[in-house]
This record gives structure tokens, sequence and C-alpha cells, in this order.
């Protein structure tokens, strides 16, 4: 435990005294997103995440999609009801960290009229 005064050992460098503040959200900077070599996002957390945000997402109706993650990539089966809303779920799932790709396996039809 660090005495009065002392800021904590993660936030300082005895030889140079105190580093620099960084608020907890700045990720910015050259080496963002570059995560240790051995690290890979599971494939149950890219359903939930993908589901996740296609689910926030209030350009796309999902209800008639279904999300299928292997090795990090993404398959997007289902009904939807045009083609502006299969960019739009595409685009959604690519946005999920960990996915190395999309597969769109969509098919433009009203919603609640297909067969899948």
């Amino acid at each position: 435990m660090p005495r009065y005064g002392m800021a904590p050992l993660h936030e300082r460098d005895d030889r140079r005294g105190p580093l620099p503040h960084r608020a907890p959200t700045d990720r910015s900077g050259p080496f963002a997103g570059r995560g240790p070599a051995n690290y890979a996002v599971r494939d149950e957390r890219i359903f939930e995440d993908v589901c996740v945000a296609l689910t926030d997402d209030g350009e796309v109706d999902a209800s008639a999609l279904r999300v299928h993650v292997s090795r990090g990539e993404v398959a997007l089966v289902g009904d939807i009801a045009d083609d502006r809303q299969r960019a739009f779920a595409v685009d959604c799932a690519r946005t999920v960290r960990g996915v190395r790709a999309v597969h769109d396996h969509l098919r433009v039809a009203p919603v609640g009229l297909g067969t899948s």
C-alpha cells in the first residue's frame, strides 16, 4: 500500500517521477488495438457482442436473423427486410472486437414471410 501522498506504483516510476496521467478511456496512440500475441477474443464473447450490437442498432430489425461464430468469423443467416438493413447488419457485425470476417447469408424478404 502506498504511503499517504505517493502515487500508486503503477502510476509512477521512481527514476523519473510520476508518470503522466491518462484517462482510463484514452485509447489513442500508435499501439491502440495491438494486444498480446497470444490473445484472441473467444467465439462465445464475439457471439454475445454481435447479438448485443444488432439488438441495440435502431436501423436493423434482427428478429429474423441468426448469428454463428467460428474462429472469429461471423455468419449472419436469415431474412431481412431490405438491402439497407442488410448493409447495416453486416457493418454492425464488422465493428465488433475480435471479428475477423463477416459472411453475409442474409436474404432480402419481408420479415415474417420467409422460410428460414
